[in-house]
């Protein structure tokens, strides 16, 4: 046999068992995106994908990642670790948006018997490849005095007060809009 034959069998002994297992993997990958799946009212397809706590294998990157709450709540999990995450409102595969809500703050928000005010900024949570829409609006939190909240109402800054049933001054306030910053607009 000649040397160029000898480097072609070669060459198909080494290559072809990689081709074959990268079609295998392209087919398993096909497997987890193949079809749009439901969670509650929301279609999960492409490029997100719903974990199966029975699979030991994800379908694809972290960050797309969701999880199915009871079989009614889509959630994204937060980029911090052990954080709650956001549920999924909508998403629109044509318009490459997503809305969601932080859980942690609407469980602070909506617990009858005290009145905390989250301390933290929902933007850290939100990791890559996703980021806040600049025409959102920032909305402020204040745990402070009714003295300063006065102050505060003062300087042309609309302030609605809380009513906690625990007496605590809390106070909200819609800032400028969302630009990525630190500073608050507003």
């Amino acid at each position: 046999m000649a040397t160029g034959c000898w480097f072609l069998a070669f060459f198909w002994v080494w290559w072809l068992p990689l081709m074959l297992v990268a079609a295998a993997e392209e087919e398993q990958v096909g497997g987890c995106f193949g079809s749009a799946k439901r969670c509650g009212n929301i279609t999960i397809s492409h490029p997100f994908w719903l974990a199966n706590m029975g699979a030991e294998r994800s379908c694809g990157n972290s960050d797309f990642e969701v999880t199915c709450f009871n079989g009614t709540t889509p959630a994204l999990r937060s980029s911090v670790p052990s954080g709650p995450g956001f549920a999924i409102i909508d998403i629109s595969y044509e318009e490459r948006t997503i809305r969601v809500i932080d859980l942690g703050k609407l469980e602070l928000l909506h617990t009858y018997n005290s009145c905390q005010v989250p301390f933290w900024n929902t933007s850290i949570k939100l990791g890559r490849p996703f980021r806040i829409d600049p025409v959102n609006l920032n909305l402020i939190l204040y745990y402070c005095t009714e003295e300063a909240g006065t102050a505060a109402a003062r300087q042309d800054q609309a302030l609605v007060e809380l009513r906690c049933s625990d007496k605590r001054n809390t106070f909200v306030r819609v800032g400028g809009r969302y630009n990525g910053s630190e500073k608050y607009e507003g």
